[in-house]
């Protein structure tokens, strides 16, 4: 269980004190004259004192130790009023701050929305172009489980025409405009060249079967790069036919 501490930072000269809370005594204590050498520290009060005295006018000291984070605030505050910390020291607030506790820590971070702000917390659609079919998700980060899915941003920015073989809108964007533009897009591809966007090679790599030439079957290409101790890119390569073998031996997929 985490575990805090009260601690102060007191000035020989004018024998005020600047009362806080932390779990990390040492880093803290660190941070704090770190900041105020560099002149940039939170409390004007004691940034002042620290330019006009020094630091070696300055000890940090800790007040209590090994306090829960459900008693923290009520002891820093019974410091603090020790002290006078705010009234004749060089605390910028009266009232101790709020530590939250593990349990709200937790809570919070499930609740929070993803990294990406707003754009990633609104709905997307999904159109796969082979079979049409028509697939909504409430975010980009619902859409986490599909493969491929970080490349979701750049289709939905246009920067890429598909992912993952399909197009991607989103959901307050989707409409027969939108589609047909994109769908031009996607038919000025040469036709030899489609085939590539509407399955893309990696995600053949992970799902389907391969063969190697002396009979040895795999599931997939991750499953032969691993038996091989050889790098997935590798395989990847010798299946899109850019290089002539891997640790000396072919892969084709099954049934080719």
């Amino acid at each position: 269980m985490k575990t805090f501490c009260v601690y102060r930072i007191f000035c020989y000269c004018t024998l005020k004190s600047y009362v806080g809370a932390t779990c990390q005594g040492k880093k803290r204590c660190h941070r704090h004259f770190s900041d105020l050498k560099r002149g940039i520290h939170a409390s004007l009060r004691l940034q002042n004192a620290y330019d006009k005295y020094g630091k070696h006018n300055f000890e940090f000291e800790i007040l209590e130790d090994g306090i829960s984070d459900d008693e923290i605030s009520s002891r820093e505050q019974y410091w603090m009023d020790v002290h006078w910390a705010f009234k004749n020291g060089y605390n910028s607030r009266k009232e101790a701050v709020r530590i939250p506790s593990s349990e709200e820590i937790a809570i919070w971070r499930k609740l929070r929305p993803p990294r990406g702000g707003a754009r990633r917390c609104k709905a997307i659609v999904s159109y796969d172009i082979q079979t049409k079919k028509i697939e909504k998700f409430e975010s980009v980060w619902a859409a986490r489980s599909l493969p491929f899915h970080k490349g979701l941003p750049s289709t939905l920015s246009g920067k890429t025409i598909t992912c993952a073989g399909k197009l991607w809108f989103y959901e307050d964007e989707f409409n027969e405009y939108n589609l047909e533009v994109k769908l031009s897009k996607f038919l000025s591809i040469p036709e030899g060249c489609r085939r590539f966007y509407l399955k893309p090679k990696t995600l053949r790599l992970i799902e389907n079967t391969i063969i190697r030439n002396d009979g040895k079957m795999y599931k997939n290409g991750l499953e032969a790069a691993r038996d091989l101790g050889v790098n997935k890119d590798a395989v990847c390569a010798m299946l899109r036919g850019e290089r002539e073998n891997v640790a000396g031996y072919t892969f084709k997929f099954l049934g080719n």
